[in-house]
């Protein structure tokens, strides 16, 4: 609790933007939550849960169905899952706010961060029967835990950070594999600044027990797939997924599959004099095709995928292509009409916005590697850095950057990889986005301040500069 006294203004900040957007949103969007395609699937799997088991091997992971089920919206979208989403959104906002003071950041910066999160383009997701908000409230929510454990110390931070990335691994399985990573990075950041022997057994025991918990979880689910259904994974689905990074491709395919090669072809240019684009191509003929192929659906996602990594072997420059265009739609603006109450002048705005945004992200990169060609030659222990970073803010300041940047890159990387990339499967981290903002700015504001300042043999600044920095 003492998170939260604190930061008093913050928390009344918090209360009065959430009530406010809470009245506004549900006046705007009276159809909200709107139900897409995707989300029958998951209405399916909460239907199935509703005994307490799983009957049959699902598309999908438990962690939206859960909620679904827990929102009474089985039957249909109902303004109760709304309401929920919406408040998994503010929670997030407060989590993410309240990380940033306690790394240091001024409380107008987290201010503003938290104005950034009430925008209707960073509410959508809470309008939407999708994995989106949920999914989102895990990241922030595992993130500010685990930069909490590391600035104040206790173990039920590690696992209240460890069970968060569980649950995003099993809203989204692109997150299976988030928590070994964060834990790896952890250790890397242990290697590269470990000032004092308290700080670096608490880091390395908040390593070990996120990666323990996500092993545990995602382990587990997988262990219950293969006993129950004989099937050893989180969902039969890699394979049609890969179907978009390989579309333009088809016609090499062997002719022992020559079957499978003219079918995929027919959808894909079935699909594309529709609709003048050929991703998600698979999805609407996967029944058909299981006929055609006589296969059931999980046999044609393993047959589907053995020739999707056969493809991208003999076409690797293909599949370079396509991932890097993918990276591109990836960090295009995400905006629907929803969100943009049906407005072309909103919509340019937020557009303009985003890519301003995008812009000051290069130029904090650009800052940082800059300023560590200057800082390579002090020890990354030293005063001088400490002093860039904050004094008793800086190894957690540092964590957060760097929990935050392996986050968003390992998200890019697998959205863009395993599927065509679009701007659905970034905008769970787009909060994160503007905390890295917010620490980077700040970081290079102090940057700025100490760069030119005379360095001792020992590391340490100027007494003067590190006035100003302190």
């Amino acid at each position: 609790m003492s998170w939260l006294r604190n930061n008093p203004g913050l928390v009344g900040c918090w209360l009065v933007l959430s009530a406010s957007a809470c009245v506004f949103y549900a006046r705007a969007w009276p159809q909200a939550p709107v139900e897409t395609p995707d989300s029958a699937t998951y209405r399916a799997m909460a239907r199935d849960l509703s005994d307490g088991s799983l009957d049959v091997l699902h598309r999908r992971t438990p962690g939206y169905p859960l909620l679904i089920l827990l929102s009474r919206s089985v039957e249909g979208p109902g303004r109760p899952i709304f309401y929920v989403q919406f408040a998994l959104h503010c929670l997030a906002a407060l989590l993410a706010a309240l990380m940033l003071r306690g790394v240091g950041i001024s409380g107008i910066s987290a201010g503003v961060v938290m104005v950034f999160a009430y925008l209707p383009t960073s509410i959508q997701a809470s309008g939407f029967m999708l994995t989106e908000s949920l999914t989102h409230f895990t990241l922030v929510a595992g993130v500010a835990f685990l930069i909490r454990g590391i600035r104040a110390g206790g173990w039920h931070w590690a696992v209240l950070s460890g069970l968060s990335f569980t649950c995003a691994a099993l809203t989204r399985p692109t997150f299976q594999l988030l928590g070994p990573s964060l834990s790896v990075a952890l250790v890397g950041l242990l290697i590269l600044d470990g000032r004092t022997r308290v700080r670096t057994r608490r880091v390395a025991a908040m390593a070990a027990i996120i990666f323990s918990i996500s092993v545990i979880g995602v382990g587990g689910y997988v262990l219950h797939n293969r006993v129950k259904f004989g099937f050893t994974g989180f969902a039969p689905v890699a394979g049609f997924h890969l179907c978009n990074t390989t579309a333009a491709i088809l016609e090499r395919i062997p002719d022992e599959d020559a079957r499978i090669r003219e079918a995929l072809i027919r959808a894909r240019d079935r699909q594309f004099a529709r609709e003048h684009t050929t991703v998600n191509y698979i999805w609407p003929v996967i029944p058909a095709l299981c006929s055609e192929m006589e296969l059931s659906e999980r046999e044609l996602s393993a047959y589907l995928q053995k020739i999707n990594i056969n493809l991208i072997i003999g076409a690797p420059m293909s599949y370079a292509v396509v991932v890097i265009s993918s990276i591109g739609q990836y960090f295009f603006s995400s905006v629907t009409g929803q969100s943009t109450f049906d407005s072309r002048i909103v919509q340019g705005i937020w557009f303009i916005l985003h890519f301003l945004l995008l812009g000051v992200s290069v130029f904090i990169i650009i800052r940082w590697l800059g300023g560590w060609m200057f800082w390579r030659r002090i020890p990354l222990n030293s005063v001088a850095l400490s002093q860039v970073w904050g004094y008793g803010d800086g190894l957690s300041r540092r964590a957060a950057a760097m929990v935050i940047s392996v986050l968003m890159a390992y998200t890019c990387f697998l959205s863009n990889t395993m599927d065509v990339g679009s701007p659905r499967y970034r905008e769970p981290t787009d909060l994160l986005f503007a905390c890295f903002l917010a620490i980077g700015l700040d970081a290079s504001r102090r940057m700025a301040r100490s760069v030119s300042a005379p360095v001792s043999p020992d590391g340490a600044l100027a007494t003067s500069s590190a006035t100003n920095v302190a």
